[in-house]
C-alpha cells in the first residue's frame, strides 16, 4: 500500500474516532487551504486528506451553504461589532503562539467551545482548521461575548455561524503561516520515511541510497518523529516518566545513591533504575502525581546547563537524531548566549525557534548542516560518503553510524578518538547490521512509492550539492 493510500486510511480513522461532534459540527471547519510548499509526501498527505469520505461529504455541505441551499447560512451581520479587520482577525499574539506550541506538544487543542479537547491528526489542513476554530472562539469570548445555552448569543450567533464569518478565513491564514501542523505520531512510518528521504533527495541533492542510509539510522534514533524526546514512546513522544537520576539529582550520583534519596522522600515510590518514580508532586508538572509528565517545547529546549532543574525532562535527547550535547541542542533551537538566564528564556530569545521541535523538513536541514562541514571534521566524512557517486545504502548507513551518530558501543578509543569499522568488532558489527537493515527497509519504502525511480528514471536533484 502506498503512503498516500495509508494517509487516506489514517485520516478516515482519525475522523471516525472523533465523530461529527468532535469536529465542532461546523462545515466551515473543513475548508482546506493550501499550506506552504513542502515535500512531495506532505503535499500527497494533504491531497489524500481532501479525498477522504468524511471530508468529501463536508465539502459538499460547505458548497451547499455557500450557494444558500443548506440550513446553515453565513450571517452577514453576525460580527459587525468588530468591523472589517477587527481584533478577531488580527495577527496571532505571542500568547496564542505559545498556546499553539503547547497544543502541538500535547497533540490536542483546548477549545473553550467544546466539552473535550479536539485531537490533532495526521494532516495539516484539518489541524489548521481545528486551531483556527479555537483561536476564533477564544477571541470571541475575550471580546465580552458568549454563546447562550443552546448555542445562541446575538441574533444569528450560533457556534456554526461564528465560523462562517469572513474573519475566520483570516485567522486560518495566520495559522497556516506557521507552516504545516502535523501530528507526526499519527502518521505511518512509511509517510515519515518518505518525507525525510524526499527532503534529502530533492533539496540536498543526495541519491536515494544515501538518503536511505540517513533515514534508516534516524528511524532507530527517533522513529522519525521530530518532536520525540529521549525515553518516550512513539505514541506519546513528549510524555515521559519522572526520572530523578536524569532530572533532579547530580549526574555524579549513582543509581543506588539516587534510589536511597528517593526512599527518604515522603510518599515516593518506584525505582529510578526503571526510569519512573511516582508520588513526588513537586516534580510532576501536570498535577496528577502519577510520575508521568507531559512536556512542552519550551521545557524541552532548556539548555543542558539547566538539566538538573525539575521543570524539564532531564534526559537530553531530542528530535530526529536525538541531539543530546549542549552545543548541538542549542544549535537546533537557535539558542545563543544571553537567551537563557536564571532558569528561563530571556526576551532576547526568539520563541519562533521552538517551532523546529515539530518541523520535519527543518530538522532534516539541520542534520545536513551538521554533516556538510569543512573537510577534516568527523561529520564531514559521512557527508563525503553520502555524496559520492554510486554509493550503496550499506556504505551510507555505515558512514552515518561511524562518523555522525557514533553510539558508545562502536567507540574504539576516546583518546585519540576512534571508532570501530565494520568487520573489526563483533559487538559493533551487530549495530552496523541493525542499521543496515533499517536503511534497506527505508530504501524499499521509498522505491515502493516512487516506482519511476525503481525503473531507472532519475528523480530531480538539487543543484546546491554534488550528486
Amino acid at each position: 500500500m502506498s503512503h498516500i493510500a495509508e494517509t487516506t486510511q489514517e485520516t478516515a480513522s482519525h475522523e471516525a474516532s472523533m465523530g461529527f461532534e468532535g469536529f465542532a459540527a461546523s462545515a466551515a471547519q473543513f475548508r482546506f487551504a493550501t499550506s506552504r510548499p513542502g515535500s512531495g509526501t506532505i503535499q500527497a498527505m494533504q491531497a489524500a486528506a481532501s479525498q477522504s469520505p468524511r471530508v468529501t461529504q463536508l465539502k459538499a455541505l460547505q458548497s451547499a451553504i455557500n450557494q444558500g441551499n443548506a440550513p446553515l447560512q453565513r450571517s452577514a451581520t453576525a460580527l459587525q461589532f468588530q468591523g472589517e479587520g477587527g481584533s478577531l482577525a488580527g495577527p496571532l499574539t505571542e500568547a496564542e503562539l505559545d498556546r499553539i506550541r503547547n497544543w502541538r506538544s500535547f497533540g490536542e487543542v483546548t477549545d473553550p467551545g467544546l466539552a473535550n479537547p479536539a485531537q490533532l491528526g495526521p494532516t495539516a489542513p484539518f489541524n489548521h482548521a481545528v486551531i483556527a476554530n479555537a483561536i476564533m472562539y477564544q477571541r470571541f469570548i475575550n471580546n465580552g461575548h458568549a454563546l447562550q445555552e443552546g448555542g445562541e448569543a446575538d441574533p444569528g450567533m450560533s457556534r456554526s455561524s461564528l465560523f462562517q464569518d469572513p474573519q475566520w478565513d483570516t485567522i486560518l491564514a495566520h495559522v497556516e503561516a506557521i507552516g504545516p501542523v502535523i501530528n507526526w505520531q499519527d502518521t505511518t512510518l512509511e509517510t515519515r520515511n518518505n518525507t525525510v528521504m524526499e527532503r534529502l533527495i530533492e533539496e540536498h541533492g543526495v541519491s536515494p541510497e544515501a538518503a536511505a542510509g540517513l533515514a534508516g539510522n534516524l528511524t532507530h534514533e527517533s522513529g522519525l518523529i521530530p518532536n520525540r524526546i529521549e525515553r518516550t514512546s512513539e505514541a506519546d513522544p513528549m510524555t515521559s516518566c519522572f526520572h530523578p537520576y536524569g532530572s533532579a539529582f547530580s549526574s555524579n550520583e549513582s543509581f543506588d545513591a539516587s534510589y536511597e534519596r528517593i526512599e527518604e522522600m515522603d510518599g515516593a515510590t518506584g525505582d529510578p533504575r526503571t526510569g519512573c518514580v511516582t508520588g513526588i508532586t513537586d516534580y510532576d508538572n501536570d498535577g496528577d502525581n502519577n510520575g508521568i509528565t507531559n512536556w512542552t517545547a519550551e521545557q524541552v529546549a532548556e539548555p543542558r546547563s539547566n538539566i538538573f532543574a525539575t521543570d524539564n525532562p532531564g534526559f537530553g535527547g531530542v528530535g530526529l537524531a536525538q541531539w543530546t550535547y549542549w552545543n548541538r541542542r542549542d544549535g537546533l533551537f537557535g539558542i545563543e548566549e544571553g537567551d537563557f538566564e536564571n532558569g528561563a528564556f530571556t526576551d532576547s530569545y526568539d520563541k519562533s525557534n521552538l517551532d523546529i521541535m515539530f518541523d520535519m523538513d527543518g530538522q532534516v536541514d539541520y542534520a545536513v548542516s551538521e554533516l556538510d562541514r569543512p573537510e577534516g571534521v568527523a561529520d564531514s566524512l559521512a557527508w563525503t560518503v553520502m555524496t559520492r557517486e554510486g554509493v550503496t545504502v550499506e556504505e551510507a548507513s555505515d558512514a552515518i553510524l561511524r562518523y555522525y551518530l557514533k553510539p558508545g558501543i562502536i567507540i574504539k578509543s576516546y583518546d585519540p578518538p576512534e571508532t570501530w569499522a565494520y568487520g573489526e568488532n563483533a559487538n559493533a558489527d551487530a549495530i552496523y547490521n541493525e542499521r543496515r537493515n533499517l536503511s534497506r527497509e527505508a530504501l524499499e519504502m521509498y522505491r515502493a512509492d516512487h516506482p519511476e525511480e525503481a525503473e531507472g528514471v532519475p528523480a530531480p536533484r538539487g543543484n546546491n550539492l554534488p550528486h
